[in-house]
C-alpha cells in the first residue's frame, strides 16, 4: 500500500484533485462559460490544454478533504474578482501598479493558493512543477498551520482592469482567461486565473520576497492594465490587437450582464 504524502501513513489513496474543480468550471468543463483556456510556453504556439486534473497517487481522502477546506476561500475570491467594482475602473487606472486592501482575511486565502500549489508539487503528472523536498515539507507544515518558516512562500496576486475588445461584431473582455495549473517564473511559479495573476515566491532570494519582508506581509495584492502582464495575458493582447481587435470604453452598466 502507497502512503499518502502528506501524512505519510499507509492507507487507501483517493481520487486527489489537483486544482479545485469549482474554478475549472470557468475554464474548459461548462460550454456556456465566458472563459477561455489557453497555455503560452515561450518558443512554442499556443494551445489548448487537456489538463490532468487529478492523481490517485497522492493523497488519502482525510488528507485530500483537509486540503479541499482551504479551497473555499481562493474559489470565493476568484469569482468575486470578476464582479468587483474595481475592474471597472479601467478608463481611470493609475499608470503603475496600485495596491489594494483586501476586504478579506488574507490568511485562509493564502493557504488556499498554497494548497493548491502543495498538490501540484507531490504529483507526478505535472512535473514542471517541481520543489526540492525541503520546500515540499516547508509547505506541508504551513498547510498544517506549523508555520516554521514565517517568511517562507509569501503570495502576490496581480489583479487587472477589464479591457473590453470588439472583434467580429461581440465584445470580449480579455482578461477572462486561464491556466488551471501554475507556470514556472524566476524565483517562484504562477496562476493565471480569470483576471488574476497570483505569484507565489518561492526562492528568498528574490525581488517579491524582499518586498514581502518589507511590508511584512505574507499576501499582497496590486492591480493594473493588462498591458502590463503575465504571458498568456499579454499574447491574448497582443494577438487580439494584430487581429485587428478594437479597445472599447468599459462601462459601469456591465456589472449587470457581465
Amino acid at each position: 500500500m502507497i502512503a499518502c504524502q502528506m501524512c505519510c501513513r499507509e492507507a487507501p489513496l483517493c481520487k486527489a484533485h489537483l486544482f479545485p474543480r469549482a474554478l475549472r468550471k470557468f475554464v474548459s468543463e461548462d460550454r456556456n462559460s465566458p472563459f477561455f483556456e489557453i497555455s503560452v510556453t515561450e518558443g512554442q504556439p499556443p494551445k489548448g490544454l487537456d489538463t490532468f486534473e487529478f492523481d490517485r497517487n497522492i493523497l488519502c481522502s482525510q488528507c485530500d478533504g483537509y486540503l479541499g477546506n482551504f479551497d473555499r476561500a481562493f474559489v470565493e475570491f476568484v469569482a468575486a474578482w470578476q464582479h468587483d467594482p474595481i475592474r471597472w475602473r479601467s478608463l481611470v487606472h493609475p499608470p503603475s501598479f496600485e495596491t489594494l486592501r483586501l476586504q478579506r482575511d488574507p490568511i485562509p486565502l493564502r493557504f488556499g493558493i498554497l494548497a493548491s500549489l502543495y498538490r501540484f508539487a507531490i504529483s507526478e503528472r505535472h512535473p514542471e512543477v517541481a520543489l526540492s523536498p525541503v520546500e515540499i515539507r516547508i509547505l506541508r507544515d504551513i498547510l498544517i498551520q506549523n508555520d516554521p518558516e514565517p517568511r517562507a512562500f509569501p503570495v502576490f496576486i496581480n489583479g487587472y482592469y477589464r479591457c473590453d475588445m470588439l472583434f467580429g461584431g461581440k465584445i470580449i473582455d480579455i482578461t477572462r482567461i486561464g491556466r488551471p495549473h501554475p507556470a514556472k517564473s524566476p524565483g517562484g511559479f504562477y496562476f493565471e486565473l480569470f483576471g488574476l495573476t497570483i505569484h507565489i515566491s518561492v526562492d528568498p532570494n528574490t525581488e517579491w520576497r524582499r518586498i514581502a519582508n518589507r511590508e511584512n506581509q505574507k499576501l499582497i495584492m496590486t492591480v493594473n492594465g493588462v498591458e502590463e502582464s503575465s504571458p498568456s495575458f499579454d499574447h491574448f493582447y497582443r494577438h487580439m490587437l494584430g487581429a485587428g481587435a478594437v479597445i472599447m470604453p468599459t462601462q459601469m452598466t456591465d456589472l449587470c450582464g457581465a
